[in-house]
């Protein structure tokens, strides 16, 4: 009687977890719902930072985007795959995709503009909920330096983490 018990124990325990599962784990319970949160993503305008900003969109979210300039400076380069892109398309793929996108153009190397920015969406906003630090500006520079020794090139060039921790430092208070 005793195994019995045991066995039906183990089937009604099965049962309810495999609903709870079941109900939990349904492919529309998995999508993020982002409605009424602020994100920040800094070099939006192609790549993985414009590859973020449209998935935080989907999810509902409201978007800001940054970036050096709001178009494209220049024709694509044929030779180019992933390289070109402006904060107006992204907006625009955002915008498609379910979410609201404003685009900054921000020099995200000048603290006080980074501070402004981050000042007017909390002003706007009060809170930023998601914070994507994606801009670098290291790339063309590093492409002419390529062998040189990391001591060789100066203060400020090894690296472009100052605009990662200007962002972060008044965000984290929000977060």
């Amino acid at each position: 009687m005793t195994f019995q018990r045991g066995v039906v124990s183990a089937l009604l325990i099965a049962a309810v977890v495999s609903w709870l599962f079941r109900s939990r784990f349904r492919p529309e319970n998995l999508q993020p719902d982002l409605k009424g949160k602020v994100a920040v993503v800094t070099g939006g305008s192609r790549g993985i930072g414009k590859g973020i900003a449209v998935a935080l969109g989907e999810a509902g979210a409201t978007v800001y985007i940054t970036g050096r300039s709001l178009k494209k400076s220049s024709p694509p380069d044929t030779n180019k795959t992933d390289t070109e892109g402006s904060l107006e398309e992204t907006c625009k793929l955002v915008t498609e995709a379910g979410g609201e996108c404003i685009p900054l153009a921000v020099d995200n190397t000048d603290d006080r503009k980074v501070q402004g920015f981050l000042n007017e969406i909390t002003k706007k906003h009060g809170h930023i909920s998601v914070l994507v630090n994606n801009a670098f500006s290291g790339v063309s520079y590093m492409e002419k330096h390529v062998g040189e020794p990391f001591w060789q090139k100066g203060s400020g060039r090894v690296a472009d983490i100052t605009g990662s921790w200007v962002q972060s430092g008044p965000c984290t208070a929000e977060l």
